[in-house]
Parts: structure tokens; C-alpha cells; sequence
């Protein structure tokens, strides 16, 4: 069989074409047409939604409530996948838990921050902004005494 030629068609026999296909019906898709066009799209990644795309879903989808039974089946497929970090066996959680098991404040680090760390370091950071301010104070007022003693030198000067 020989290979077919790439063929141009000019623009009024594409005009020509249009019009005789415009109006027709097509019949409803068959069963077995639709299980061939979800076959040929599944796992094709489709690229990310503009915009005005995600405005005009949000516009179509507003105002809808589920049924019950989607709302199960979201509730069914969501259940067990709250989790931090990564889902771990209970194998592992058994070695994590003997090996924390008896210390006083399992989450806390020697170093860095954790759970209980943060307190200890926002209370340092408060004592040292506080002692900022203080040293400002400080300052403030050994100023304010400096010019008092001036003033007081200027006025025994005068009298």
C-alpha cells in the first residue's frame, strides 16, 4: 500500500466542506465508543486550568449540594489519609513508641526547635526584645538627666 500524499486543500473547498457538514446530527454515542474514549484519555495528564476556567467551574459548581451517598463515598475515601509527614506501619510505630518510652518530654530536641522548645525560645526572644527596649529607656533617661544638668549649669550661670 503506498503512503498516502500530504494534500493542502484551499480555503473556499474547506468553505465547501463546512458548509455540507454544518447541521448534521450525530447519532448517541455508543457504550463501547465511550469505554474506547476513556481507555485513550486515562492517565493523560492534562495541563493546569486557567484562570477564568477555575472561575467559570466555581460558577457552575455554586449553589450545588452532594447527596448523602457522594458524601459518604468522600468520607469513605478520605478516611485514614489525615496524616503528617508519612504513613508508617504499625511495626514502626511500636519501635518508635519503646524507644521514647520513659523519657520525661519525648518531643523535645537537645537542640533546634519542637514542640515543647518553642515556649523556652519565644520567652527568649521577649526577654531580649525587652531588654532592647529597657536599654533604650536607659538610654532615654540618662539623656534626659544630661540635659536637665545643662539646663540647671545654664541657669546658675545666668543667676
Amino acid at each position: 500500500m503506498a503512503a498516502r500524499k500530504k494534500r493542502t486543500v484551499s480555503a473556499a473547498t474547506r468553505a465547501k466542506l463546512s458548509a455540507a457538514l454544518k447541521g448534521r446530527k450525530r447519532g448517541p454515542t455508543s457504550a463501547s465508543t465511550k469505554a474506547k474514549i476513556a481507555a485513550a484519555l486515562k492517565g493523560k495528564k492534562r495541563g493546569p486550568l486557567s484562570a477564568s476556567t477555575k472561575a467559570k467551574l466555581s460558577a457552575a459548581n455554586k449553589g450545588k449540594k452532594l447527596s448523602a451517598a457522594s458524601r459518604a463515598k468522600i468520607s469513605a475515601a478520605l478516611k485514614g489519609k489525615h496524616h503528617k509527614g508519612h504513613p508508617v506501619s504499625a511495626a514502626t510505630r511500636a519501635k518508635i513508641a519503646a524507644k521514647l518510652r520513659g523519657r520525661k518530654y519525648p518531643n523535645r530536641r537537645k537542640r533546634g526547635g519542637s514542640a515543647s522548645s518553642g515556649r523556652y525560645n519565644r520567652n527568649r526572644l521577649r526577654a531580649r526584645t525587652y531588654r532592647h527596649v529597657n536599654q533604650l529607656r536607659g538610654r532615654v533617661y540618662r539623656h534626659r538627666l544630661a540635659v536637665r544638668a545643662r539646663v540647671g549649669r545654664r541657669l546658675a550661670r545666668t543667676r
